[in-house]
């Protein structure tokens, strides 16, 4: 669930390249690259969710229309 999820966001952020493209660079590197990239991935998604909470529902609306976005 972690490496789709960073695989996603990683195309939302490159659209240039395909999903295909994106899974196998990111198979390519070494199992350390690879859980050092999920971690800061889930870390930096946690981390904003909490700020955009500190405005409350609108925040987190906020925080949740930009995530839909980049993944899509």
């Amino acid at each position: 669930m972690c490496r789709n999820c960073t695989i996603a966001i990683l195309g939302g952020l490159d659209r240039s390249r395909g999903q295909e493209e994106l899974e196998r660079d990111f198979d390519a590197r070494p199992a350390t690259a690879r859980k050092r990239l999920m971690v800061g991935t889930i870390a930096l998604l946690t981390t904003c969710a909490y700020f955009a909470a500190q405005w409350g529902l609108l925040g987190i609306a906020i925080y949740l229309g930009i995530v839909f976005l980049l993944i899509r």
